[in-house]
């Protein structure tokens, strides 16, 4: 279930185009990960303005990167001058890592919000890797000065980052708690093969050349996954 921090609701465009509501404090993804007051008072402090000015700095940090980003392209694209975007954010890293937060915040969101509209364990899992890995590896590889933004090692973001890991670790350990039996058969929980699925795909956003890459790399995954629960593969089309 989310938890969001405030209950207003508004509706707004979601991570990849389509239209959901979203709270206007933002929404937490699964896991509860998002009770820390630091990032709680960014996700409540989110005017419709500041709202927009994330969107538009996503599209400024996948067209440049972030190191070729400057202030000037992010008030530009916002609409805004330099000093109306300074009385919100302090500089660029700062909005880096709200539009991080967002990110992750509305990825966790969309999980919580769909998931029950896939059958099986294998479509479910497909579903998590498409909003935590697919989508945003297609995103980043839009525009090859993007691609450092998959970079966790930016100090600023490195919790955001961990948060993002644990979310998956959460959404996957919460499709496979009905097979916890068969898991403990082979010493294993729900948790440990989250942390396992979760360590495996971030490791595929560096080692696919490209999408079609990394969608093999997922498919194996998701299928020894499914093998090992002993669960129906797929509910949905073939994925074969």
């Amino acid at each position: 279930m989310s938890h969001s921090c405030a209950s207003h609701v508004e509706k707004r465009t979601s991570l990849h185009g389509r239209m959901h509501y979203f709270g206007e404090s933002g929404v937490v993804p699964a896991g509860k990960l998002w009770h820390n007051n630091e990032k709680c008072q960014n996700v409540n402090s989110m005017s419709k303005d500041r709202h927009d000015i994330l969107d538009a700095a996503l599209k400024v940090f996948i067209r440049y990167g972030f190191r070729r980003t400057t202030m000037s392209d992010l008030a530009k694209e916002a609409g805004m001058s330099r000093p109306a975007l300074y009385q919100q954010f302090a500089n660029k890293e700062d909005i880096f890592r709200a539009v991080a937060i967002d990110y992750v915040t509305r990825a966790g969101e969309e999980v919580d919000a769909r998931i029950d509209a896939y059958e099986s364990v294998a479509d479910k899992l497909f579903f998590i890797m498409d909003i935590w890995l697919v989508n945003p590896f297609e995103l980043i590889h839009s525009a090859p000065d993007a691609r450092e933004l998959m970079d966790s090692t930016h100090d600023f973001v490195s919790d955001v980052i961990e948060d993002s890991h644990r979310g998956i670790e959460s959404s996957v350990a919460g499709v496979l708690a009905s097979r916890s039996d068969a898991l403990a058969a082979h010493g294993l929980t729900p948790q440990s093969i989250g942390r396992v699925i979760t360590a495996s795909a971030m490791g595929f956003k560096d080692y696919a050349h490209n999408i079609d890459e990394l969608r093999v790399l997922i498919d194996g995954l998701v299928r020894m996954s499914v093998a090992l629960v002993g669960a129906q593969p797929f509910a949905g089309a073939d994925k074969a």
